[in-house]
């Protein structure tokens, strides 16, 4: 063998031992890529398992603050004379049950019985008064669902309430709650005759 071929030799396996290290620097670093890539979704996965956890939670929170809201907003003094009256237990009053008539009150209720019954049924009642709360907090908590959008639609195209005491009164979704509680707490109990009135 000639010194040239032997140089040409050489070169060759410098050459072949360079691309062959290029190549295999390049393999490990998408093994490492690769390995990179498989903790990260690893990671995702487990970000969105914690944020799926914490959505549940928040939606609670968002309807327990909803309930209260609703709550507070039916504590202004006078309120509940103007769309009820006591009658042992509490009923509708005209303007209440007229109001009731407009929104399609039954209906609403005998379409989303299984829904608010459930909710209601949850509160563990034990007394017709415990009914007449959890019907309130039922539709409070309610009010963010599919099925509600009837009866916002009605009380955002509502005109104002006219009262001989508490001049005009706009109609809100806590007053729709209040209004619509009292039949569903009636029917909730003609269901169920094992609670105490």
């Amino acid at each position: 063998m000639t010194w040239e071929i032997i140089g040409v030799i050489i070169a060759a396996l410098t050459l072949f031992g360079g691309v062959m290290t290029f190549i295999l620097s390049r393999v490990f670093k998408f093994g490492q890529l690769d390995a990179r890539l498989g903790r990260m979704e690893k990671d995702i996965v487990e970000i969105r398992d914690m944020l799926g956890e914490h959505a549940g939670k928040l939606s609670k929170h968002k309807e327990e603050l909803s309930i209260i809201r609703t709550t507070m907003q039916l504590k202004v003094k006078g309120l509940n004379d103007v769309f009820t009256r006591k009658h042992s237990p509490r009923v509708l009053n005209e303007t209440g049950q007229r109001i009731y008539e407009e929104m399609n009150g039954a209906d609403f209720i005998s379409k989303n019985k299984e829904i608010l019954f459930a909710k209601i049924s949850a509160q563990n009642p034990k007394a017709a008064l415990d009914v007449e709360n959890a019907a309130q907090f039922a539709l409070a908590a309610s009010t963010g669902e599919n099925f509600f959008i009837p009866i916002k639609t009605y009380v955002y195209n509502a005109p104002a309430v006219e009262t001989t005491e508490n001049g005009s009164i706009e109609l809100t979704i806590p007053i729709a709650c209040y209004i619509l509680s009292f039949p569903l707490r009636d029917k909730y109990l003609d269901e169920h005759p094992d609670i105490v009135q």
